[in-house]
């Protein structure tokens, strides 16, 4: 974590030396040696160096502001995970934990109206529609406001100390070159943030998905900066020279010529990258965005082959996306290439789903709420798609579990108190699993297995390839990319004496590794953990069928029933007799909805220190969660912990 800001401020201050160094240089590109190049240039030499040393301070000052902003993130962070780790150790001896049962009013106050607010009312992760066309989701309240600043800071930027009461022509050409400055500084956090080994995931604990949302429009600002760029070179060359040696310049001069090319590939990326495109195509957005970027950055490097400082301001730019490139080619290579090669076997299961358990050819240690991209190039050539990791286990392990896995019809079955350790549990088919203590404890894994819904495009075709296979079972070479996601919820979950766990459909891939983690960890007692409640929300009891042998895991581990409670809720359930119980009542089964706010309200009655509450699932459902949690924070220590992904 040190070397990463040492990392940071030395490439802070490599701008800054650069700036320093390029500066007299620059002068005398952009200076009257250029005028002619510009087709007439309205400033003074000393005018000209006055619009070099002022993009640079401004340059500066951008960095300036966005390091001070990481370090001030990085500090809260710091700060949190302090405090957490405090609670941790003071609370893994003590059953009551009274100390953090009531909440702090001024933090609880900036949860509610800030940290966890919507933009208006009570819609964000829910998708805005329109009848069949998905135009994606709107920013968080604390995202708005950051994005407002962001693009306030870049509107200064641009705008102050122009020339605007010079002669019009000589406004707009201090203009131009400020936006364009501005434009290929914006690139270095733009590119950044697309990666999925971008360094501030771990370092800020802040998801992708929100990376992802700034990458966007960060974006939009720098296309909107080189439109500005461009339409001020032109009404500047047509107010000298008029409209037909805007035509000759743009076919006659190479880097205007490359300027236009990155124009063009801008425009295009800023119009094809809206949520309505991404969402009804998205492998066309993917491969024709990587494309124009390559055609923007190749324009770009050649147009600005008069301006040295944005030329090396944008090698950090081609710097970020290679290393992204290479650090997933060797992520590639170390994991799929060994002793044996990676495999994928896909089980079609009910309710449109199928079970994906991938071998790999090197073992990892795997963190619950963690996922990886597997390449399938049988199914997909090009496409890698992202899974949450539900299970891992070593190979024999996960080899009898997919055995074991035929004709089974969806029972989650308690355990009685002396059968916990070692003692085989029964589907209502009659299928044994033999479990045992140690598996279920061990972390590092060949095998890794998640569960996806049949959506579209790669998960269709998926589908269907297994399917048509005569046992609905496919076995195919596959490539796996990762593991992502930050690694510190698992250890965040720890320091709550209460947790509730809330997922909806397919979303219960995520909770089956924190429920396996955090029972194991109160059975060890390295954990503050003494209420788990996991409530499922499913269309019908198949559902079952995709978790049932890793549930029979997690329901024989010892000192299960002191800490974890089920609650499944089904949505279209088509006969009473499917609503069922355990003998201890610690696995129910509901029809219907649950009513969440009164769920969140008994466990609040009865919780035992700090309370987290964690959800995944459809957007609907975690603007549900999101809602009641807010309504909550003056009642008890309640923190909220959103799992999802989108594109």
């Amino acid at each position: 974590m040190n070397s990463l800001l040492l990392a940071g401020f030395t490439a802070l201050a490599v701008v800054d030396a650069s700036l320093d160094g390029s500066r007299i240089l620059a002068a005398e590109f952009d200076g009257p040696p250029s005028r002619k190049r510009w087709g007439g240039s309205t400033l003074t030499p000393a005018e000209e160096l006055r619009n070099t040393e002022l993009n640079d301070k401004y340059t500066r000052y951008f960095f300036i502001i966005l390091g001070s902003f990481t370090a001030a993130v990085f500090a809260y962070r710091v700060l949190l995970y302090g405090m957490q780790y405090i609670r941790t150790i003071t609370s893994i001896n003590s059953d009551k934990q009274r100390y953090y049962v009531m909440p702090n009013w001024a933090y609880a106050k900036i949860k509610k109206h800030l940290l966890y607010a919507p933009l208006v009312g009570a819609r964000l992760n829910r998708e805005l529609r329109f009848g069949r066309i998905n135009c994606g989701s709107i920013p968080s309240r604390l995202q708005t406001l950051t994005l407002a600043a962001w693009i306030g800071m870049n509107i200064t930027f641009v705008v102050v100390h122009i020339a605007w009461d010079k002669p019009y022509a000589g406004g707009l050409e201090s203009f131009l070159r400020r936006s364009g400055r501005m434009a290929v500084v914006n690139m270095i956090p733009m590119f950044l943030m697309m990666g999925r080994n971008n360094p501030l995931i771990r370092l800020l604990n802040i998801p992708f998905d929100t990376f992802n949302k700034f990458h966007r429009w960060i974006g939009r600002t720098v296309a909107l900066l080189i439109f500005a760029h461009f339409t001020s070179w032109a009404v500047n060359k047509v107010k000298l020279e008029g409209w037909k040696e805007v035509q000759m310049a743009l076919t006659n001069t190479g880097f205007l010529r490359a300027g236009l090319m990155t124009l063009v590939s801008v425009v295009v990326i800023f119009f094809h990258s809206p949520a309505i495109i991404r969402y009804a195509a998205y492998e066309f957005f993917l491969y024709s965005h990587i494309a124009l970027s390559i055609l923007m950055i190749i324009g770009l490097y050649m147009h600005l082959e008069p301006s040295p400082t944005s030329r090396k301001l944008l090698y950090f730019v081609i710097a970020l996306w290679a290393f992204e490139r290479a650090s997933r080619l060797v992520s590639l290579l170390y994991r799929n290439f060994g002793p044996n090669r990676t495999t994928a076997t896909i089980e079609v299961l009910p309710g449109d789903a199928c079970r994906v358990t991938v071998s790999v050819a090197r073992p990892w240690t795997f963190i619950p709420g963690q996922h990886l991209f597997l390449y399938m190039p049988s199914i997909g050539l090009w496409t890698s798609h992202p899974f949450t990791i539900a299970w891992s286990s070593e190979a024999g392990d996960g080899d009898l579990e997919l055995d074991s896995l035929s004709n089974q019809t969806g029972k989650i079955t308690d355990v009685s108190p002396s059968s916990e350790k070692q003692q085989p549990t029964m589907s209502s088919a009659g299928t044994a699993f033999e479990v045992y203590d140690d598996d279920v404890l061990r972390n590092r894994g060949t095998t890794f297995s998640s569960i996806i819904r049949r959506r579209g495009g790669f998960t269709s075709r998926l589908h269907a390839a297994a399917s048509r296979s005569p046992t609905n079972t496919l076995r195919v070479t596959a490539f796996a990319e990762g593991p992502y996601g930050s690694s510190s919820t698992n250890s965040l979950l720890t320091s709550y004496g209460t947790t509730m766990l809330v997922a909806g459909g397919v979303g219960i891939t995520h909770m089956v590794g924190y429920l396996r983690s955090l029972v194991a960890a109160h059975a060890d007692g390295t954990t503050a953990t003494r209420r788990i409640l996991l409530v499922w929300i499913m269309r019908d009891p198949a559902a079952l069928d995709w978790i049932q042998p890793w549930m029979a895991n997690i329901l024989a581990l010892p000192g299960r029933r002191q800490v974890l409670r089920i609650q499944l809720f089904v949505t279209r359930p088509t006969r009473a007799s499917e609503m069922t119980c355990s003998p201890s009542q610690t696995v129910r089964m509901f029809p219907g909805r649950p009513n969440l706010q009164t769920l969140l309200d008994l466990e609040l009655k009865d919780r035992v220190g700090a309370m987290s509450v964690v959800c995944c699932g459809p957007g609907a459902l975690g603007d549900e969660v999101r809602r009641c949690v807010r309504k909550r924070q003056d009642v008890g220590n309640l923190d909220l912990i959103e799992e999802g992904f989108s594109w």
